[in-house]
């Protein structure tokens, strides 16, 4: 665990005392610590001291594991977009091939989403977790998505919602690169190219994960959230769209 994070725990446990959880990732069990964000605000009990997991990574590995355990996935070939360390280790031990893309050139692979150097039907699986929000045309990444997956192929498509309905900016905003805030209508959007598309949120993972995002929007908009209006309440979902081709 790092020295932060320890830190952060001590601190938690003498002035903001919270009750333990458990990651699904690497199995630690105990209090999560906060997490800040200068450009959208604080999320309590957000972090995972050992392995760094947060809401969104929590859920995610949840989704993943089902569907590693529901399936043979011994043959399978899996590209992951951005990839998270925790969910890699997850994916890269069970599969046939693995390929990782990081558009900054750091991983095997250093693909463009809307314009994908892969054959058509090239893999069983695709994970992107909080990249499209990243890209101005994400119909044409979603199309490329869908023709790079083989019949009967999955993608996880995550995106952060923390709008009541999306907005589209127009440009990316010079904080965070996002050309939109999501809301949960965006996955209307994951609809009109794939032929199955099924929601997993919070209120589908056990509770003791802490899958939930505990953060205060009422004095929102912010400079990571421009345009959105404040929203009532100290508990949002997250979402986890699972698609098929």
């Amino acid at each position: 665990m790092k020295l932060r994070n320890r830190l952060k725990l001590i601190q938690q446990k003498l002035f903001h005392p919270c009750p333990g959880f458990q990651c699904p990732i690497c199995d630690y069990l105990g209090p999560f610590v906060v997490t800040n964000n200068r450009y959208l605000g604080r999320r309590h009990a957000s972090s995972c001291p050992s392995c760094g997991a947060k809401e969104r990574h929590r859920l995610e590995a949840v989704v993943l594991k089902r569907i590693l355990s529901n399936s043979d996935v011994s043959n399978w070939t899996v590209v992951h977009f951005a990839p998270e360390a925790h969910l890699r280790r997850m994916l890269e031990s069970r599969v046939l091939e693995y390929f990782a893309s990081d558009y900054s050139g750091n991983e095997q692979l250093r693909l463009d989403i809307t314009r994908l150097d892969l054959g058509d039907e090239f893999c069983h699986c695709v994970v992107a977790n909080h990249v499209l929000e990243h890209v101005s045309d994400e119909r044409k990444a979603l199309k490329e998505i869908h023709r790079i997956l083989k019949p009967g192929g999955i993608a996880l498509l995550p995106v952060p919602i923390y709008a009541e309905k999306t907005i589209e900016y127009g440009e990316p905003l010079e904080c965070s690169g996002h050309w939109r805030a999501p809301g949960p209508d965006y996955f209307d959007r994951l609809k009109d190219v794939f032929s199955q598309v099924d929601i997993i949120d919070s209120d589908d993972a056990p509770t003791e994960i802490q899958p939930y995002l505990l953060e205060c929007r009422n004095h929102w908009p912010t400079k990571g959230a421009p345009r959105v209006l404040p929203m009532n309440g100290f508990i949002f979902k997250e979402y986890i769209p699972v698609v098929r081709k």
